[in-house]
This record gives C-alpha cells, sequence and structure tokens, in this order.
C-alpha cells in the first residue's frame, strides 16, 4: 500500500493528506492498476453519488474521468517542467551528451 500525501496538490483536488491508497504492487507505466481505493468521507461521497447520477454513470466511472483527466493534467505539468529545465540548461546537456 502506498501513501499519497503530496501537499503541492490544487486545494480540493487529488487525495487528502493521509488518505490511503491502495493500488497494489508497483508496476510500470501503462500496466493495469487493479482495483483502486479512496476513502473519500460522507460529503465527498455523496456530491460524487449525485454528480454520478446526473451524468447517468457509475460512481466508478465517474471516479474513473476524474482520475484520467487528473493524472493528464499532473504529466502535463511535469512535462512542462522538464522541457523548461532542458532549455534553461540545454548547454550542459549537450555537454554531458558528448
Amino acid at each position: 500500500m502506498r501513501h499519497d500525501t503530496d501537499s503541492d496538490a490544487p486545494t480540493g483536488v487529488g487525495p487528502a493528506p493521509d488518505a490511503p491508497i491502495d493500488v497494489g504492487p508497483d508496476t510500470p507505466a501503462g500496466t493495469h492498476l487493479g482495483t483502486l481505493a479512496l476513502p473519500l468521507g460522507d460529503r465527498l461521497a455523496g456530491e460524487l453519488a449525485d454528480l454520478a447520477d446526473a451524468r447517468g454513470l457509475s460512481v466508478e466511472e465517474l471516479a474513473g474521468e476524474a482520475v484520467e483527466r487528473y493524472v493528464r493534467f499532473e504529466a502535463t505539468l511535469v512535462r512542462h517542467e522538464a522541457m523548461r529545465l532542458a532549455l534553461k540548461h540545454g548547454a550542459l546537456l549537450r555537454r554531458l551528451g558528448e
């Protein structure tokens, strides 16, 4: 079990601090992780159920969409930071690659 306590996550996005995220054994990127168990609390669970009902989706489908959207957003931030660092330190990276 991995405990995700990312305090840099935007407010209202991502797991609450100390919320356990059980994704099973570590797996390479792009492989199936299996079941994800998130303790949401009564308020958030109710809001998720209401939103899923309003959209005609199951709670699992809506949660899957939300996780996918969040992962894409975070991956974009990481790519932008990597590009910024590569541009800033391009000369050094070229010298190291020689």
